[in-house]
């Protein structure tokens, strides 16, 4: 089950460049029968719109913030990568600061797999063909073992780009080992089994069984990795 409001999908754009895209309330089926850390499939409530990151957040946006950039495959446009789930944290909290809000965020695991389907059902927003998964993604078979810029695949239906491939992206939840007692809300799902972090969306060097809309896996709050980035929610 799959449920969204039939509206035109709005951008914002912030001072640093930013572009982000309204994406609407609705209903969704999360997860699948296919993994173990996937099951049980279980329905999740979007209760209110919010603004999600057109493309993962790129190297010179994060320098602009952070004053530094730590990507071991550098380039203005590519996305950040190198950044642990606490660094991130610290680039939100400087953005907010400079922004004077404090809307900006990391998704939470629910948002980030409704926003990849964009509507779809299956594990492949793009009509569950594998065929078609280089037309969308960066991924081992056509990255030549490194990232890209941004943007530069097709996007979702919702516009958003790179939701597969390039760099897995952090997500604000807790890890937990398979959704038996998920909640149905679009919250960060946190608690005593989650001292590691949620991140979706597979990477450059990823399968192509990495890169769909269901794949979960999990990294230290610490940790750094050439092939994990971030995509930032904005609360409406």
């Amino acid at each position: 089950m799959n449920e969204t409001k039939r509206i035109k999908i709005i951008e914002f754009n912030n001072d640093i460049g930013m572009i982000f895209k309204k994406i609407p309330a609705g209903k969704f089926t999360m997860g699948s029968d296919g993994w173990d850390d996937t099951r049980p499939s279980h329905t999740v409530k979007i209760a209110e719109p919010v603004y999600i990151g057109a493309f993962p957040v790129t190297q010179w946006q994060w320098e602009v913030i952070m004053g530094d950039n730590p990507s071991r495959f550098k380039s203005d446009e590519r996305p950040v990568e190198m950044v642990s789930w606490r660094d991130c944290e610290t680039f939100i909290d400087n953005l907010n600061l400079l922004e004077g809000t404090d809307k900006y965020r990391l998704l939470t695991e629910a948002e980030w797999e409704y926003a990849c389907r964009a509507g779809d059902s299956r594990d492949y927003f793009l009509n569950n063909n594998i065929k078609k998964l280089s037309n969308y993604a960066w991924f081992d078979e056509n990255s030549g073992a490194r990232t890209h810029d941004v943007g530069k695949k097709k996007p979702n239906k919702w516009g958003l780009y790179d939701m597969l491939g390039n760099v897995w992206e952090w997500c604000e939840d807790n890890w937990h080992d398979n959704y038996e007692g998920a909640p149905g809300h679009n919250r960060a799902w946190t608690g005593e089994k989650g001292y590691y972090h949620v991140d979706r969306g597979g990477s450059w060097s990823s399968s192509h069984e990495k890169c769909t809309s269901t794949c979960r896996d999990w990294n230290l709050p610490g940790e750094r990795a050439p092939f994990i980035g971030l995509r930032l929610a904005m609360s409406v």
